[in-house]
C-alpha cells in the first residue's frame, strides 16, 4: 500500500468516526430537548414545609384587596404562594402571576405576602398588575403556622384543602410543574 491509499482509507474512517459521532450527539441532544419539555417531578426544598397529605391550615382568607378565599371543593386544585415584599426573587415573578391566572383558569393561584405594611403590598400589586388575591401575612412568626420561611414557596392544595405538592418556585417552569401535578394526582380534571 502506498501513502495515498493509506490516506484515502484513513480519510474514509474519518468520515465514518464524524458520522457516528454527529449521530450520538444528535441522540444526546434530542434527549436533551425531551428531558426539558417535561415538568420537573421535584422542586428545590420540596421537603420543606408542612407534609404533604396535611390539610392546610386556612380554608377560608380574606385578601388584601377585601375577596373572600375560598379553598373548597368548587376549585380543581389551589397553588398558595408565599413571598415577601422585601424578596428580590419574587420580585421576578409577580409579573408572571396574571399571565398564569389566564393560563391555568380552572386552579386557583392565591399569594401569601409577608409585610407589616398594608400600604407597601397595595403599591406591588399595583406595581406589578398582580390580579391574583393577595393575602397579608403581618409577620414571620405567622408563618410559622404554615411552616415556611423560604421565599418563593409554593403549595399545591388538592380540592379538599390537602397539601400534594410543595416547594420553591423561582420562574415559569417551576409554575408549570406545580399544575402538572395537579394535574397528574388528578386533583384536576
Amino acid at each position: 500500500m502506498n501513502v495515498t491509499e493509506l490516506f484515502l482509507i484513513s480519510y474514509v474512517f474519518l468520515w465514518i468516526f464524524m458520522i457516528v459521532c454527529s449521530i450520538i450527539l444528535m441522540f444526546f441532544i434530542r434527549e436533551k430537548i425531551t428531558v426539558m419539555k417535561k415538568p420537573r417531578n421535584t422542586l428545590a426544598y420540596s421537603d420543606y414545609g408542612l407534609e404533604v397529605g396535611t390539610m392546610f391550615p386556612l380554608k377560608s382568607l380574606v385578601s388584601v384587596q377585601g375577596q373572600n378565599i375560598h379553598i373548597n371543593p368548587l376549585n380543581k386544585g389551589t397553588v398558595i404562594l408565599f413571598t415577601s415584599i422585601n424578596c428580590d426573587v419574587c420580585k421576578q415573578i409577580y409579573p408572571l402571576l396574571s399571565k398564569l391566572n389566564r393560563k391555568y383558569q380552572d386552579i386557583s393561584i392565591v399569594t401569601m405576602m409577608l409585610s407589616e405594611d398594608k400600604q407597601m403590598i397595595a403599591s406591588l400589586i399595583e406595581q406589578y398588575k398582580i390580579d391574583t388575591p393577595v393575602v397579608q401575612v403581618s409577620s414571620v412568626e405567622d408563618l410559622d403556622a404554615y411552616a415556611t420561611r423560604r421565599f418563593p414557596f409554593a403549595y399545591v392544595l388538592s380540592d379538599a384543602g390537602h397539601v400534594v405538592f410543595k416547594g420553591v418556585v423561582n420562574i415559569e417552569e417551576h409554575f408549570d410543574a406545580l399544575i402538572y401535578k395537579i394535574k397528574e394526582l388528578k386533583v384536576a380534571v
